[in-house]
C-alpha cells in the first residue's frame, strides 16, 4: 500500500515537473521593446496552388503599461504587402497587449537550436487530428508563428522571417516587389558595413538616368537620389541611423529594378 502511494506521489510530481518545464509566461515570449524589428511571411493555399502571399513587417514604436503594471501594451507601426497576387501595399499603426503572468497552455515540447532564432528558446503547441493539425509556435522575445495543414485540403502559415532586436540580428529581411527578375544585371556595394560613403558596382549598369532609393527594414523610404549608369556611384550614408537598409535601383525606360541590402554601421 505504502509503495502505491509512493508511486502514485512520484507519478503527480514527474507530472507536475513535466508542465512547469513546458509552461512560459507571455510576458517571456512577448517581450519586446521599442526599436524592435519583426518581418512575418503568411501564405495560404492549397496543395495545387497558392492562394495569397503576405509580408507584414512592423516596429515597436510605443510601450507602455497598465496601473498596476500587469498589462503590458505595445504600438506597431509596419507596412503589410499582399505579395501574390500583387495588389499593393498598406501601411498601419496597431496596440496588442498581454497578460505578462497568463501562461501559454498546451504545449507540448520545449527546445532551442542554434541555426534557429539565434537559440532563443521555442515552445511548440502541436496537435494533430485526422484531417487537420496545426503548430503553435512560440518563440521567446519574438512572439507567436501559426502552422495550419490540412492534408487533404489547403495549409496557412505565418512565419517569422526576420528579427532585430538591439544589436541582435536574426534572418534575412524582407523586402516586396523590388526585383526584376527577368533582368540578368548583377549589382552590389561596398564596402558592406558602411559607416559614410557607400559605393555601387555592377556588371554594367546601362548609360541612362535612374533613381536610387534608400529603404529602412520596415519599409519606410529614408533617402533617394538620380543617378547615371554610366558613371561612377557613390552615396552619403553617414546620416543614417546604424541598421539594415535596402537600395533600390530603377531605370524606369529600361524597366529596370534592382536591389541589394547594406548594413550601416
Amino acid at each position: 500500500m505504502e509503495m502505491k502511494q509512493a508511486s502514485v506521489i512520484l507519478l503527480m510530481f514527474l507530472t507536475v515537473s513535466v508542465q512547469s518545464q513546458n509552461a512560459a509566461k507571455l510576458g517571456e515570449i512577448y517581450d519586446f521593446e521599442i526599436g524592435d524589428v519583426f518581418h512575418f511571411v503568411n501564405e495560404g493555399g492549397s496543395l495545387m496552388q497558392v492562394h495569397g502571399r503576405f509580408i507584414e513587417r512592423f516596429e515597436i514604436t510605443d510601450k507602455y503599461y497598465n496601473q498596476d503594471s500587469s498589462i503590458v501594451f505595445y504600438e506597431q507601426t509596419g507596412t503589410k504587402y499582399e505579395d501574390f497576387p500583387n495588389t499593393g501595399s498598406e501601411s498601419f499603426v496597431k496596440t496588442v497587449s498581454y497578460v505578462l503572468n497568463d501562461t501559454l497552455e498546451g504545449i507540448d515540447s520545449v527546445y532551442s537550436d542554434s541555426t534557429r532564432f539565434n537559440g532563443r528558446t521555442v515552445y511548440l503547441d502541436d496537435e494533430w487530428g485526422f484531417d487537420t493539425g496545426y503548430d503553435n509556435v512560440y518563440i521567446t522575445g519574438c512572439g507567436k508563428e501559426h502552422h495550419d495543414f490540412d492534408p487533404w485540403a489547403s495549409y496557412y502559415y505565418i512565419d517569422l522571417a526576420y528579427f532585430k532586436k538591439g544589436a541582435e540580428e536574426w534572418g534575412t529581411p524582407v523586402f516586396v516587389g523590388m526585383e526584376s527578375p527577368d533582368e540578368p544585371l548583377e549589382i552590389g556595394v561596398y564596402p558592406n558595413p558602411v559607416s559614410d560613403q557607400l559605393h555601387l558596382f555592377s556588371d554594367g549598369l546601362p548609360p541612362a538616368m535612374g533613381t536610387t532609393r534608400i529603404y529602412s527594414i520596415y519599409g519606410v523610404e529614408v533617402g533617394n537620389s538620380k543617378i547615371h549608369g554610366g558613371k561612377d556611384v557613390c552615396f552619403d550614408v553617414s546620416g543614417l541611423d546604424p541598421g539594415t537598409y535596402l537600395l533600390r535601383i530603377t531605370f524606369d525606360d529600361l524597366k529596370i529594378r534592382k536591389s541589394v541590402t547594406f548594413i550601416k554601421k
